[in-house]
């Protein structure tokens, strides 16, 4: 599976302080082991001026500036799901610059690719003060002091992973059936399918709980949900999920539930 990129948005034009970033890495992250610690390769391998190359959590993770901005059809449509930061699209529109983090080759394990560059990515914003958003592949947009805030918890294990930076939540509503739900967006790269969940009007407050316990889990390596399996819920009820394709989004793949109406 293609690992996912990160791109930080900048007020300016900056050059990368290598020594500040790998500096912020140690001390953000004191538990990576020494053998894991931050390595910058840049100077032992030819690279162009514009790319940093950095080796970390064993990853090599690559930095790489454009004095340019990013095209907008990459940033405009988390910019309108991202509900929870009303100025997004005004801090993206007024970027001029970007820096993408990736990871080079294809890894295996997407969620160990997306913690290495979740912390590189959030030492960058911590220590670079031209930074101003984060995007997450195409899908989710943080700024860059809550990016730099929620990074820190890049290598927590389950369930405190720093989900909200990878994947966003996009509200629903079927007003024929009187449901509301969530789907999420991002999670696929992950898990190959995204979560959707819909509920009755009377549990509409219980969607937000269940669509990231479900992530969550689903964000784990080789985790995974059958069809007619069950999931999260209380000891008293669990819900049922089924694979199927989103009735919302054409031609996303989605583990489905719902939450019927509690019976008086």
């Amino acid at each position: 599976m293609p690992n996912p990129a990160a791109a930080v948005l900048l007020d300016r034009p900056i050059r990368i302080d290598i020594a500040k970033l790998v500096q912020a890495l140690i001390e953000r992250h004191p538990d990576i082991s020494p053998d894991q610690s931050p390595v910058p390769l840049s100077d032992a391998i030819a690279v162009p001026d514009s790319t940093v190359l950095l080796k970390f959590s064993g990853q090599i993770i690559a930095l790489i500036k454009f004095n340019a901005p990013l095209p907008a059809s990459n940033w405009q449509p988390a910019a309108r799901r991202a509900l929870y930061w009303p100025e997004a699209a005004s801090v993206c529109q007024h970027h001029r610059a970007y820096i993408v983090v990736s990871a080079m080759g294809e890894g295996d394990n997407t969620l160990a690719v997306a913690q290495a560059m979740t912390a590189v990515a959030g030492a960058l914003a911590a220590t670079h003060p031209a930074c101003s958003a984060v995007l997450w592949s195409t899908t989710a947009v943080n700024s860059a002091k809550v990016w730099a805030e929620y990074a820190r918890r890049a290598f927590a294990s389950y369930p405190e992973y720093p989900m909200v930076l990878w994947v966003s939540v996009q509200g629903l509503r079927d007003k024929a059936r009187s449901r509301t739900g969530m789907i999420t967006q991002g999670l696929q790269a992950f898990a190959g399918c995204e979560v959707q969940i819909e509920a009755d009007q009377s549990r509409a407050g219980e969607l937000l709980d269940n669509v990231y316990g479900l992530v969550a889990y689903l964000l784990q390596p080789g985790a995974t949900i059958g069809d007619g399996d069950t999931f999260g819920g209380s000891a008293a009820e669990r819900i049922t999920i089924r694979h199927a394709e989103s009735l919302y989004v054409p031609g996303v793949p989605v583990y489905a539930a719902t939450l019927e109406a509690t019976q008086p």
